[in-house]
């Protein structure tokens, strides 16, 4: 799973088996190493629960969790849906911007970035012209 941080956004991009591994286990975690005493590492991870709507994020003791309903959970993984895109309300008119996504082959390969893990491009072309097409399948989450 990859963790891309900008600002007050995030994106996750999980490969097949850790989509999968979401849908049997319920749960997929990684981590960032920082240094090695307690405290030292970010944990980041996407599990689902039925309590929420749709989605919620909690931090608390340098951890993300993002908990997702497995009813979306289950459509995303399920279909071609690319991602699901979720607003969270974090207060004084801010808002914490997640995105999931599969994590899809690259439209251009590159050297040493050959992963057989990923999903296949939608565009059915690794060299694809136009994204727009990604980009009109996500799944949004107000929530």
């Amino acid at each position: 799973m990859r963790l891309r941080i900008n600002g007050n956004s995030s994106r996750l991009r999980l490969t097949r088996t850790e989509a999968e591994h979401l849908a049997i286990q319920g749960v997929v975690k990684k981590a960032i190493e920082f240094g090695t005493a307690p405290g030292e590492s970010l944990v980041y991870r996407i599990c689902l629960d039925a309590s929420v709507e749709s989605s919620n994020t909690v931090f608390a003791n340098n951890e993300l969790t993002l908990r997702l309903h497995p009813d979306v959970a289950a459509e995303w993984t399920a279909t071609e849906q690319v991602g699901i895109e979720a607003h969270h309300d974090i207060g004084n008119g801010r808002f914490l911007h997640i995105l999931i996504e599969k994590d899809f082959a690259c439209r251009t390969p590159r050297a040493g970035n050959d992963d057989p893990d990923t999903f296949a491009h939608p565009s059915g072309s690794k060299r694809a012209e136009d994204s727009s097409s990604v980009r009109g399948k996500l799944h949004d989450q107000r929530g």
